[in-house]
């Protein structure tokens, strides 16, 4: 009997080592689950001993490729239908290919901005003053505009920049950007001004005088003044009196106006050659040959 007891014991160790062995060898194992795993996850304790004959387990194989290659034919359907679907927008034409929601918000933007009239106006002024050959007429009203803005703005310029709130600082901030772009764009058109003036100041004396603002008019007279007094006490007493003068008319240094420029034609236009340009069309010409359009504001003054 104890050599009974003895073997049961030995055995009952046998089959416990076994087990252990086995437990360390599923944790250790990196193998993906098989089907038959699989198949005792999905159907549970309850079914796992159906699902222990092979021929439940093909069964179960079968199914499940079958379930696979239905949702693979049906993603394969779903990207042949977008792939149709964009060429067909595609032969539409490059519009039609995608929708772009920013870019329709970008429009209703857009739609909404009220341009700012008077800036472009100074901007137009500014650009053509730089380009022209000549001194063109000055704008009062536009001038008198702007300083008003100007201290209409700052008043609100000062309200903000004493707020405590981040908001109205950063409102604040971008509206010192703008005063400061108007002001820096005003200021050169008037130093545009200024430099023709000075070395013509003759010329426009005699023939630009209405184009000055008083102000102009006062600054070049004096400016005029001085410098005939500087020649004068320098060069012209050590001459004879028949030379001792700077205004005569063969004396009077004019602008270049047989130069070539751009133009950009705003409005159709017929030129000396009885040639006719549409608008929209850039052209190489001399400034006298396009001045009385650009009068008109037929043609715009590119360089």
């Amino acid at each position: 009997m104890a050599d009974l007891y003895n073997l049961l014991e030995e055995l009952e160790e046998n089959e416990a080592a076994e087990h252990d062995g086995e437990e360390r060898n599923k944790e250790n194992d990196p193998r993906r689950e098989t089907i038959e795993t699989m198949a005792m996850t999905e159907f549970g304790d309850e079914e796992e001993e159906e699902l222990e004959s092979p021929q439940h387990i093909g069964q179960f194989v079968r199914t499940s490729n079958l379930d696979r290659s239905d949702d693979i034919n049906e993603d394969h359907r779903d990207r042949d239908a977008e792939a149709a679907a964009f060429f067909r927008d595609l032969e539409d034409g490059p519009t039609m290919m995608m929708h772009n929601p920013y870019e329709e918000t970008t429009q209703r933007e857009q739609q909404d901005i009220v341009p700012n009239e008077l800036y472009s106006k100074l901007q137009h002024h500014w650009l053509q003053e730089r380009h022209c050959p000549e001194l063109l007429p000055y704008d009062k009203d536009m001038v008198q505009a702007f300083l008003q803005d100007f201290e209409e703005n700052q008043e609100k310029l000062d309200e903000l920049m004493t707020s405590s709130h981040a908001d109205e600082l950063l409102i604040g901030n971008i509206l010192q950007q703008d005063l400061d772009r108007a002001k820096f764009v005003l200021s050169d058109w008037l130093t545009q001004r200024l430099n023709k003036m000075e070395q013509h100041p003759f010329h426009i004396l005699d023939e630009k005088f209405d184009h000055m603002s008083e102000q102009e008019k006062e600054h070049l007279q004096g400016y005029s003044e001085a410098m005939k007094k500087l020649m004068f006490g320098t060069v012209l007493n050590n001459l004879q009196e028949a030379w001792q003068t700077l205004d005569a008319p063969n004396m009077i240094e004019k602008p270049d106006y047989e130069g070539y420029h751009f133009w950009l034609v705003k409005e159709e236009i017929m030129d000396k050659d009885g040639q006719k340009h549409e608008a929209g069309v850039c052209l190489v010409a001399k400034y006298l040959d396009m001045k009385e359009h650009m009068t008109d504001n037929n043609v715009e003054l590119l360089i």
